[in-house]
């Protein structure tokens, strides 16, 4: 019976063992399948770096810029530079580097309107130009500015064509069809609010840069030029400006003729019609020719009422239609009289609906597509906007409360307190952190393998944990960042 136990027992502890070897043995399987992995990126990457740097040494030679000659007959390094730029080869330098409210990568915005309340301060280089601040004359004058600046927290330089990107929540997409910083050429770009110019820095606000970030250009945002709102159609450009040009001389047309009918009309050469449609005989009977001489007295005594007559001629089909609708809906009512206004509105209405054509009054509504702001210019991917990563509830446990309060502006500093530097009050930093972990900084890693891990991100001068639960973010505690 001992001798049973003792069996049993050494064979659990080698089921387990075993159990144990093999867990180890598929991680180290997945391990050596990423190191494959990435060797085989780094072959590939190296492979291009060769051909390039072979392409480029070629055509050097093509151009006999390495040939056996002296080193004062070499040609100039604008010359190179020249000829490189017709190659597509360029030479970057940048014109500052970013410092920023977020100093790593964890929790920094995707995208600069998630935060619109971060800020960041770019300082031109002296190296580029002899006056910086010159370089900045004139930029005041606009309220936003196109950054263009490097990934150069990526980590590694290669790329793949197709990518996950976060909101996607896992799902492939091209490269090309995403912001990801992950890029055949690792530029990105950005759009961010002007606060301020001084001297040769610039204060930007709704940025979504980290610590750091070499800045390549500056350019000012203008909505005429950038915005599709601001665009039009070559084609309807040209026939409005065709229309422009035609109606100055149909406006004459029609102001001579109406002169001319009228004299004729004040001369007693010209017959007034009247609109009969629906009147009674007595109504008829007033607008007969038998009449006409005292009208036409009646006319040339008032000049003014001549005007309204020549006008009432003078009028398109689609206005003698709904003159003579409204005359009949009046000639019903005035027989019946037992309708109130609501009613007689309504019958106008329907009368107008009867006799006009809506679709050739107003085409527009009968587009079923109808859109009155840019997005009729525009199209996006569905999942930019219902993206399977939906928007969560931020909260704030009391203890983070009273860290966050802990913290002073810049000008208020006091002794022994932690005090922000870009941020100008504790409620602006509450509603910053709040817009990022809003928007679900978490990688799709983190979000499917760590669940239950904290986050820790730093956002100025202050470093916030929290955790995340189904449809909420919580921050747990706030501290200062040790220098």
């Amino acid at each position: 019976m001992e001798m049973s136990k003792i069996n049993f027992s050494t064979s659990t502890d080698c089921d387990q063992r075993v159990q144990k070897l093999q867990q180890q043995v598929s991680v180290m399987r997945k391990e050596i399948k990423n190191l494959r992995q990435h060797a085989d990126s780094a072959v590939r990457e190296q492979r291009k770096s060769l051909a390039a740097l072979q392409s480029v040494v070629a055509s050097m030679k093509e151009d006999g810029l390495l040939k056996d000659v002296k080193a004062d007959s070499l040609p100039t390094g604008r010359t190179v530079t020249s000829q490189a730029l017709e190659k597509g080869v360029i030479q970057t330098a940048p014109i500052g580097f970013i410092e920023s409210c977020f100093s790593s990568k964890n929790g920094t915005p995707r995208q600069p309107t998630i935060c619109s309340l971060s800020r960041a301060v770019l300082k031109i280089n002296k190296s580029i130009f002899n006056n910086p601040e010159h370089s900045l004359i004139g930029l005041d004058q606009y309220s936003h500015v196109w950054i263009i600046f490097v990934f150069h927290k990526n980590g590694h330089v290669s790329c793949k064509a197709k990518v996950k990107p976060p909101r996607l929540n896992g799902v492939k997409t091209g490269v090309f069809s995403t912001r990801t910083p992950h890029r055949p050429n690792a530029i990105g770009l950005t759009l961010a609010k002007l606060e301020i110019i001084k001297g040769d820095t610039v204060y930007l606000s709704g940025i979504d840069m980290i610590q750091g970030t070499p800045v390549l250009d500056i350019k000012p945002y203008i909505p005429d030029y950038d915005s599709p709102k601001g665009r039009r159609n070559q084609l309807d450009t040209e026939e409005s400006a065709n229309q422009d040009q035609a109606e100055p001389a149909a406006v004459v047309n029609d102001s001579e003729k109406k002169n001319t009918m009228k004299r004729d009309v004040l001369s007693g050469n010209l017959a007034i019609p009247k609109i009969t449609v629906g009147l009674t005989e007595e109504e008829k009977y007033l607008t007969d020719n038998t009449h006409f001489e005292s009208q036409i007295t009646v006319l040339a005594d008032k000049n003014a009422s001549c005007d309204s007559e020549v006008d009432a001629i003078y009028q398109t089909p689609n206005e003698q239609k709904m003159l003579s609708a409204l005359a009949e809906v009046k000639s019903y009512i005035s027989q019946s009289g037992a309708f109130s206004e609501a009613s007689v509105e309504n019958t106008a209405t329907q009368s107008y609906c009867a006799t006009a054509d809506p679709c050739k009054d107003e085409p527009n509504k009968c587009n079923e597509h109808v859109v009155y702001d840019e997005a009729s210019n525009t199209t996006i991917a569905s999942w930019v906007r219902a993206s399977p990563v939906t928007s969560l509830e931020v909260r704030f446990t009391p203890h983070a409360e009273r860290d966050l309060n802990a913290f002073e502006p810049q000008y208020q500093a006091e002794l022994g307190k932690p005090v922000f530097r870009y941020l100008k009050s504790a409620d602006e930093a509450k509603a910053a952190i709040k817009g990022v972990l809003s928007a679900d900084p978490r990688s799709v890693y983190r979000r499917t393998r760590c669940r239950d891990q904290l986050f820790y991100f730093t956002l100025d001068t202050a470093h916030i944990t929290c955790w995340f639960g189904e449809g909420f973010a919580e921050v747990l505690r706030i501290k200062a960042v040790d220098n």
